[in-house]
């Protein structure tokens, strides 16, 4: 595992759930932090959830831009702290079948159907959570590196729906996205793509959270946001990340409860 104090640079990873067009906006954003901060700041992109997963919990990266489910993991594992999330609405869970496919909704998914979806544990469980009705058992897990990968498959009708965010699929393509449709959606709360910081850098927190949240309060700032198309970032508090822990530790608490449950049954139905 590589030191992230290495070479005195502080490494920025970005997750890969972006339209390619704001690609230079993060650009910007990188050479902005650098200005606002005074600090030596590198910006990696992960181009697929392989490198994005490898750069998150194996490299180390000091600040990292990442979705609701891998943020939590990394204040749970590893102790990241927040610092700013993305503005707007809870990034929710969507479950998503192909517009001219067979269900309306999430109840006509039945057993061995073929889901797609990255290999984020929470994801997935969060999706199975919006199948009531089915069990890890019942579905067969198609992985997919990209949202875009996601997309293609689904509509090609490589597998009966995937799961992916609610803020990943609003950047699709319009053409893209109406060849798909919603058959459920979780309702969560409080959810939101955010920006971490490891504690081996807590001293540099502040200055970060001001940099984010402050963002939209200068012309530069209003560009950038233009450029990558978000409405901008608030602070991040530890009450804030910790209710998000808490709701995803809640959904995990119950998919394991039904777990359980189930094979409570099979082995009483055994006897």
């Amino acid at each position: 595992m590589s030191s992230i104090k290495e070479d005195g640079m502080i490494k920025f990873l970005v997750a890969a759930d972006f339209s390619p067009i704001s690609f230079g906006g993060w650009h910007l954003l990188n050479a902005h932090l650098q200005k606002v901060t005074d600090l030596p700041i590198h910006m990696v992109v992960a181009e697929s959830r392989s490198e994005q997963k490898d750069g998150l919990f194996h490299q180390k990266n000091p600040l990292v831009y990442a979705d609701p489910m891998d943020a939590v993991q990394l204040v749970r594992e590893q102790g990241y702290l927040p610092v700013a999330r993305l503005r707007g609405e809870s990034d929710e869970v969507l479950l998503v079948g192909a517009a001219e496919g067979a269900y309306q909704s999430a109840a006509d998914v039945k057993a061995a159907c073929k889901i797609l979806a990255t290999d984020s544990v929470h994801l997935r469980q969060a999706g199975l959570r919006l199948l009531p009705d089915l069990t890890q058992a019942d579905v067969e897990w198609v992985n997919v590196e990209t949202f875009q990968e996601t997309a293609r498959r689904l509509t090609n009708q490589e597998a009966d729906a995937a799961v992916l965010l609610n803020s990943t699929f609003a950047l699709l393509l319009p053409g893209t996205r109406n060849r798909l449709k919603i058959l459920a959606q979780s309702q969560m709360g409080g959810l939101h793509h955010a920006v971490l910081l490891h504690p081996d850098y807590a001293e540099k927190q502040p200055a970060f959270t001001e940099a984010f949240a402050k963002l939209d309060e200068s012309p530069e700032g209003k560009r950038i946001l233009m450029d990558l198309e978000l409405a901008g970032f608030d602070a991040l508090s530890a009450e804030e990340m910790a209710a998000m822990v808490g709701r995803l530790a809640t959904e995990q608490a119950a998919e394991e409860s039904a777990a359980e449950a189930e094979t409570e049954t099979e082995t009483e139905a055994e006897q």
